[in-house]
């Protein structure tokens, strides 16, 4: 209780522009924390259904049964470091994190992936490749919920000289709805998240429904170096 005094007096003494920055930093935290949670906690979860779904088709299957453990620890594992916050990508390449994400993605709902690099090198800063990653997980999540049947997921990356990023993200299941796409009420609330993070980086988002089967997202990034 003393601790809480000692703040509350301290808050007392700080200028008013000061309690503003204050206030703007509260406020991104927040926002920074809901956006992890719904990437990183809800693919974890719907994971956790799928294999749920499948031991209550088969209760006595004890193989599947460890499968659905093993899918609790790693959820553990994943709000373990959501609250450590920590950052793998600052140590590897955004082309190896997205391709194990791609990777772990496509064992669980055993879907294919692959993912093309038409460039010689990408370069991107730490900020820019947390977002890109998360856009990444949220598309391969909508694929999961809306495109169950898709047979494979490409993701094709190619930067320009000056910094300009283009991401293509394809699948060939059921397409897109775009006026469900563009409806913010919730069932494609995943979309929405997807153009606040390009729009931090300056970038957006173009949706192919129909390409020629199934969906085509192509992501542009102004400028990826920071």
């Amino acid at each position: 209780m003393g601790n809480n005094i000692m703040f509350i007096e301290d808050q007392e003494k700080v200028s008013v522009s000061d309690n503003g920055a204050w206030a703007d930093a509260y406020l991104s935290a927040r926002l920074h924390l809901s956006r992890e949670l719904h990437d990183r906690v809800g693919w974890d979860l719907t994971a956790f259904s799928y294999e749920l779904f499948a031991v209550e088709n088969d209760p006595t299957d004890r193989l599947k049964i460890a499968t659905l453990r093993k899918r609790l620890d790693t959820l553990n594992g994943t709000l373990r470091g959501l609250a450590c916050d920590m950052r793998c990508i600052q140590h590897r390449g955004l082309v190896e994190v997205i391709s194990n994400q791609m990777q772990t993605w496509s064992q669980v709902t055993q879907i294919p992936t692959l993912v093309e690099l038409n460039t010689p090198h990408v370069d991107v800063g730490s900020h820019c490749a947390d977002l890109i990653t998360a856009v990444i997980g949220e598309l391969l999540t909508n694929v999961a919920k809306h495109a169950p049947s898709s047979t494979h997921v490409l993701v094709r990356l190619h930067q320009s000289a000056i910094g300009t990023l283009e991401i293509t993200f394809s699948d060939d299941g059921n397409g897109i709805d775009l006026e469900k796409a563009y409806d913010r009420s919730g069932r494609h609330l995943g979309l929405h998240c997807v153009r606040e993070r390009l729009a931090e980086l300056k970038g957006n988002l173009q949706i192919e429904p129909n390409h020629p089967r199934g969906a085509r997202m192509l992501i542009h990034i102004p400028d990826a170096r920071w």
